[in-house]
């Protein structure tokens, strides 16, 4: 998705963003540099922090953050679930499910 840099929305250096009150934990504390380098490049849970590249800065905006929030916090029954442990409940599914157990 082509964004357009040129709106009236405030970019967020990376470093800034970490500060943003979205992130901050219940004592105050801001996560690390790394983790939001780590949400914009991998992800959580299957979602990435929205980023955009200005030569060698990343920026991402309040609207971002508030969409990754949101989409972190929606409703999935195995949100806490990692992507390798969905795996092998699927596969033990499967191999009950060929042997005729419900």
């Amino acid at each position: 998705m082509i964004r357009n840099l040129f709106t009236d929305e405030q970019r967020l250096s990376l470093s800034r963003a970490r500060h943003h009150p979205l992130f901050r934990k219940d004592d105050g504390a801001s996560p690390d540099l790394s983790s939001i380098f780590r949400w914009a490049m991998k992800g959580v849970r299957g979602v990435k922090l929205r980023v955009t590249r200005v030569g060698g800065r990343i920026y991402t905006t309040e609207r971002d953050i508030a969409e990754f929030v949101a989409a972190l916090n929606q409703g999935n029954s195995e949100s806490g679930v990692s992507g390798n442990r969905r795996r092998e409940i699927g596969a033990a599914r499967q191999r009950l499910a060929r042997e005729g157990v419900q």
